[in-house]
């Protein structure tokens, strides 16, 4: 085999890696940003944040004695990296409304998620991550 072919199958190979790289990078979605953003947890109450003011609300719309938990967790970094958990709020049991202000940016993507305390095995529900 000529040293022109060897070269010219290098480049081949080189020209598909870097094709990979570059779809792979545009089809990967990073956080969305948002305005307001909801979560639900059926009848049993919800997760909100509203933009203006980078307010959270957590609701527990079922008097049913048990209350909602609400989280808030931060990503670092493009889809992927370390995460942890901001803060905690619980809204417990009658039917009733709890706000916690909170400032995002761009910087960082952030996950809401809520947990009925009537049943954590039950899992809870989590937002899409998101940001300004």
């Amino acid at each position: 085999m000529n040293r022109a072919r060897i070269g010219h199958r290098r480049t081949g190979a080189a020209a598909a890696a870097l094709a990979a790289v570059a779809l792979l990078a545009v089809s990967a979605s990073p956080a969305s940003a948002t305005s307001n953003k909801t979560i639900s947890y059926g009848s049993r109450g919800y997760m909100e944040f509203i933009d203006d003011g980078d307010v959270f609300k957590l609701c527990d719309t079922l008097a049913d004695g048990q209350g909602v938990d609400g989280y808030l967790m931060r990503r670092d970094g493009f889809l992927g990296g370390n995460f942890q958990q901001l803060w905690a709020i619980t809204d417990g049991g009658a039917g009733t409304c709890t706000k916690k202000p909170y400032n995002i940016g761009n910087s960082y993507d952030y996950q809401m998620q809520i947990w009925w305390r009537g049943d954590y095995a039950g899992g809870g529900v989590y937002s899409e991550w998101f940001n300004e």
